[in-house]
């Protein structure tokens, strides 16, 4: 059981160093990918041990072994991507623009990599990490996975207050957006010279709230910028336009500061 729960870990290190050089390469910057902090990738050490434990009872056949690692890995990211918009309100990344996808949560491409890696893990890379964990004594293996699954559930609860922090943030920015663009419709219809005091209280309240509004999108924390980063296909179900606008924000104030 140990022995399971460290591999899940060494895996879950692997995918992130893949997917994280994978997305970097094809964005030309470094991207640290993956929903947590550190560099880990759950998703892939879960989808690497089902793997290896449906398969192993199955012949030892690199069609099979191709094949059922395809299903079983898409079928995780597709189950992964339908639960992360459920629980965060968000589509963390869209395949809707590749080619034989399926609602934009799973595309070919990706599945045939999966394959492809299912092959190198079961056939050489696990019976490798098989032989470096017998190295260790199980006192050693329980005490670091005790230590790490303190550190997991510390950075698990940091990434899901960064991306709660998101929603919240997008869902003010919307109702100042809102109440700014009230009065500005306000003060297009007062139009009298009589009433020019109100208008210039209004002009003043606008100001007020157009303040309040860059500040609050100044005041994002590094926790919700590293997740933007590392997902930027990311879209926010109930506010789509402000995240697009925020992400635009952050990225202009990026440019101004490494001037």
């Amino acid at each position: 059981m140990v022995d399971i729960c460290l591999q899940l870990i060494i895996y879950s290190f692997l995918g992130w160093c893949c997917e994280s050089i994978y997305c970097s390469l094809g964005r030309g910057e470094w991207i640290n990918r993956g929903f947590l902090t550190g560099p880990f990738c759950p998703i892939y050490g879960v989808g690497a041990v089902v793997t290896l434990t449906l398969l192993k009872h199955l012949p030892k056949s690199a069609m099979i072994v191709f094949l059922g690692g395809m299903l079983i890995t898409s079928t995780l990211e597709y189950f992964t991507s339908w639960l992360m918009e459920k629980l965060f309100n968000a589509r963390w990344w869209d395949y809707s623009k590749r080619p034989f996808n399926i609602k934009g949560r799973v595309c070919l491409l990706n599945s045939t990599l999966f394959g492809l890696l299912c092959l190198f893990l079961m056939f050489d890379l696990n019976p490798r990490i098989e032989r470096f964990l017998a190295i260790f004594s199980l006192d050693f293996k329980w005490g670091f996975l005790a230590a790490f699954c303190l550190y997991f559930i510390a950075d698990l609860a940091l990434a899901v207050k960064s991306a709660m922090g998101i929603n919240v943030r997008l869902r003010v920015l919307t109702e100042l957006r809102e109440e700014l663009q009230e009065k500005y419709q306000e003060w297009s219809a007062k139009l009298e010279f009589a009433q020019l005091e109100e208008k210039i209280l209004s002009a003043d309240i606008r100001e007020e709230l157009l303040e309040k509004f860059h500040k609050k999108q100044k005041e994002v924390g590094f926790f919700e910028r590293r997740l933007m980063k590392s997902f930027p296909e990311m879209v926010n179900k109930s506010y789509p336009e402000r995240l697009e606008e925020l992400k635009r924000s952050l990225k202009k104030r990026k440019q101004e500061e490494e001037k």
